[in-house]
């Protein structure tokens, strides 16, 4: 799938791996109704990353598709777009439904590409050098990060079910993550531990999310003085508690996963809790606050929310 996208003009992959790959994708060709197809994923309309949502909705449905070839249709991907509440639902109209559920077709046309084979070959090679070198470093920096998770928040060892899928084409600093039948699929450009476990965290407060949300409802003009930034950052779309939760949640997993990081020198957590606060995450001081300083508080509790919720209360005053 990336591999259209980076012959409609996705530049966004690390020259440092894909230099190689992306000349052989380059000199290619392309079908020209599949190079328009993918350029659809790119929005110029001044958001931060010209490519969010449409580049991961189509990741979602290439796995969809490679999951259930014979099963794959447009009412599924129907399906698994209205579970998402991390996007605006003004990118998730029919047009954009229609457009990811003909990816199948374009696919085809993808590996009927004179030259398709080269390039995949030079794909595969890219992710067999990134496990050798790094695979069982990634391993057991996960497991020991896990434990300090686990300890943060007094959580049980996770029974959830991830795997960690290269696209080496992928800009680095972004992560998908797909989930489909009880799995969830992190797609990464490469192992990065932190990314691994931000995702995780994302995945383990769900259920706390679902049972705060009459709170976080009550919460919701706290959403107003990040607003701007967030809204950059394609983190916010409107003013309404889905655009506030999916901040509140982002903001707290940032937190969460420097408080878990390998450096825990305190002065380094402090620094870094910082800098996501200039970057626009204004809640984040408070919200690592009631984490680290409150005693005899369990995190995410009712009481540690109200009490986070108060702080952040007293940020935006």
């Amino acid at each position: 799938m990336y591999l259209g996208l980076t012959a409609s003009g996705y530049d966004l992959g690390s020259p440092n791996r894909t230099a190689a790959m992306v000349e052989i994708i380059r000199a290619m060709n392309w079908n020209q109704p599949a190079l328009k197809y993918f350029s659809y994923a790119c929005i110029n309309d001044g958001r931060i990353n010209p490519y969010w949502p449409r580049a991961s909705i189509l990741t979602l449905v290439s796995i969809l598709v490679d999951l259930e070839p014979s099963n794959f249709n447009k009412a599924m991907v129907r399906t698994h777009l209205a579970g998402l509440d991390n996007i605006s639902p003004e990118d998730l109209d029919n047009d954009v439904i229609n457009w990811a559920g003909a990816l199948t077709e374009q696919i085809v046309l993808l590996r009927e590409t004179q030259g398709y084979a080269d390039a995949w070959a030079c794909y595969q090679q890219i992710v067999q050098d990134e496990v050798w070198r790094k695979g069982n470093q990634y391993t057991t920096e996960i497991l020991s990060a896990q434990g300090r998770l686990f300890d943060l928040l007094s959580l049980r060892s996770s029974q959830i079910r991830i795997t960690t899928l290269l696209n080496p084409l992928q800009a680095d600093p972004l992560t998908d993550v797909v989930s489909v039948h009880n799995c969830h699929y992190i797609v990464t450009s490469h192992l990065r531990t932190n990314s691994f476990i931000h995702e995780l965290i994302h995945i383990s407060i769900n259920p706390y999310l679902r049972i705060w949300k009459d709170r976080l409802s009550k919460s919701k003009h706290l959403l107003e003085l990040v607003y701007d930034r967030m809204e950059h950052l394609s983190y916010a779309w409107d003013h309404s508690y889905a655009s506030w939760l999916n901040v509140f949640t982002e903001t707290l997993v940032r937190v969460l996963t420097i408080l878990v990081s390998e450096n825990e020198i305190l002065e380094s957590q402090e620094t870094q809790i910082e800098d996501l606060v200039q970057q626009g995450f204004l809640y984040a001081r408070p919200i690592a606050e009631t984490i680290t300083m409150e005693k005899g508080i369990q995190p995410l509790s009712f009481e540690w929310l109200e009490d986070c919720l108060q702080s952040c209360t007293s940020i935006a005053q």
